[in-house]
């Protein structure tokens, strides 16, 4: 395991982490992969959902462990440290592990963790299923689910190995795994719903648009 000297860099890369999802947003609306609205009521509505949804799924990308920059989801995060000093998944193991030893029940605190991730993941995905229902969905919020769905998925291994290493056997693991799994696929199917909307969206406006109408209804 790397030297705790490590450990004072985690917070700037968890801020790091919490930023490139509204990057993420924000590119994708900047280069036009976003559905365009009018501006007034609209455009605020639109905006103010937006925000919202990344505000929830940035909260996905908060964790008790140091994030692994050697094989990372994202290449912003390789090497993010310098120095050679990356870190892979089984040193994010192993420095949680020992965060959680010196809990009285060690076990019980990761369970916990475990829970308020899924518990955060299922109250992001009936966000977007509002968002979808709401003024105009855009891609850029497809974006944001599709990080934090990757987020999931990268702590859902955090978690399920920590667990075994902690308790030595997988019963904990295959608990996570599964409520993790069935978060993950209530994510998908609200960013599945979100995309069609987004799509259907981008439709109606280029059809008003040659049209000669306005891009929406005020």
């Amino acid at each position: 395991m790397k030297s705790v000297a490590i450990d004072g860099r985690v917070a700037l890369k968890r801020s790091l982490h919490r930023t490139l999802l509204f990057f993420a947003a924000s590119a994708c609306l900047a280069g036009g992969c976003a559905t365009t609205v009018t501006t007034g009521e609209p455009a605020r509505a639109v905006q103010t959902e937006n925000r919202a949804l990344a505000e929830a799924a940035a909260v996905l990308g908060e964790t008790r462990w140091p994030k692994p920059t050697r094989s990372s989801f994202n290449p912003i995060l390789i090497g993010f440290g310098g120095g050679g000093e990356g870190l892979d998944r089984a040193d994010a193991v192993g420095i949680y592990a020992t965060l959680l030893k010196t809990e009285a029940a060690p076990l019980t605190a990761l369970l916990d963790h475990a829970n308020a991730h899924v518990v955060g993941a299922r109250d992001l995905a009936l966000l977007a299923e509002s968002v979808a229902a709401g003024a105009a969905p855009v891609m850029g919020d497809v974006v944001i689910m599709e990080t934090a769905i990757a987020e999931m998925r990268r702590c859902r291994e955090i978690y399920a190995r920590t667990a075994t290493e902690l308790t030595g056997d997988g019963a904990a693991a295959r608990a996570i795994r599964a409520d993790f799994g069935a978060a993950i696929r209530q994510l998908g199917d609200a960013a599945d719903l979100l995309a069609a909307r987004a799509s259907a969206e981008r439709d109606l406006r280029r059809t008003r648009e040659a049209a000669g109408l306005p891009a929406r209804l005020m």
